[in-house]
């Protein structure tokens, strides 16, 4: 559509547009858009492909410079905690760990009695030990992962792209048990404020969820 709009009355090859030339003449997607449509071998939509390879040069510049994109997915992709099955506040608690807003600031000291706790704290909280080890018990082996990446960042890179794949296999205990964590780790971490109503099973929320019907050989 892109590329109508300006065909149409923007950029006339006889008459150009001052203004859109300018425009676009300094614009790089415009730019990479121009260099894909007079390659040797121009891909069929040139304007989606330009926007594409600007938005991942984007994201690995971006993973380059802040902390919480470094522990997200070499790929860009919409994260699936936005979408996969949650009660609205694990939900919260999820969005909040992967902008390494949980723990939240100002810090506060962890009900273990760490001093300003940040995330490094809950990989070895001894209050976190027993809900950690089963979450990656029920997960598998973690391999060594680089200095600012938390167990959580791991397997959260992990979590499958689809409802179907979260019922499936390991995920459908992995799931409930990394909500748990996230939980916890909210708890430990406002140690002056009154947890006192209980929230539903992280499990009600793949109930709804129905696995995929297995078709009988011909």
């Amino acid at each position: 559509m892109a590329r109508s709009v300006e065909l149409t009355f923007l950029w006339d090859n006889k008459q150009p547009n001052k203004q859109w030339k300018t425009i676009t003449t300094n614009n790089r997607i415009h730019q990479r858009y121009n260099k894909l449509r007079n390659s040797n071998a121009p891909p069929n939509n040139p304007v989606h492909q330009a926007i594409t390879e600007k938005r991942n040069e984007e994201y690995t510049s971006r993973r380059n410079k802040f902390k919480s994109i470094s522990c997200m997915r070499i790929n860009r992709i919409i994260d699936p905690i936005l979408y996969q099955p949650a009660f609205s506040r694990d939900r919260h608690r999820l969005i909040k760990w992967r902008m390494h807003w949980l723990p939240s600031y100002p810090l506060k000291d962890c009900r273990c009695g760490h001093k300003e706790a940040r995330r490094e704290n809950f990989a070895t909280c001894p209050l976190l030990q027993s809900l950690l080890i089963d979450l990656i018990d029920k997960f598998g082996a973690i391999p060594e992962l680089p200095p600012n990446m938390h167990q959580l960042d791991h397997i959260l890179n992990l979590l499958p792209k689809s409802e179907v794949g979260l019922i499936m296999g390991k995920w459908k205990t992995v799931w409930p048990a990394l909500i748990r964590v996230l939980r916890e780790i909210n708890f430990l971490s406002h140690p002056d404020d009154i947890f006192d109503e209980d929230e539903p099973a992280p499990e009600e929320t793949l109930e709804f969820l129905a696995p995929p019907s297995s078709t009988s050989p011909d």
